[in-house]
């Protein structure tokens, strides 16, 4: 149980991180596969403002996620 809550931590910290640091090209990957269903070519791909801004806040409260349920698993290890 312990080894999971480690292995989850770490990944939704770097998950996090990641939406938080480049939030942009997170975004515009997320639009470029959505991009396929509709056939536009992938050049034609702008993320708007307030999906940015929602996947950035996103990733700070799931990096935030992250190191708590990263902390809980070396404290109880």
């Amino acid at each position: 149980m312990e080894i999971t809550l480690l292995f989850l931590g770490i990944y939704a910290l770097i998950m996090g991180i990641v939406g938080a640091i480049w939030p942009y090209e997170t975004t515009r990957v997320g639009e470029t596969i959505a991009s396929t269903k509709n056939r536009r070519p992938s050049q034609e791909v702008d993320p708007d403002g307030r999906r940015v801004s929602y996947i950035q806040a996103w990733g700070v409260i799931i990096a935030i996620f992250g190191a708590v349920i990263l902390a809980l698993g070396f404290i109880f290890l």
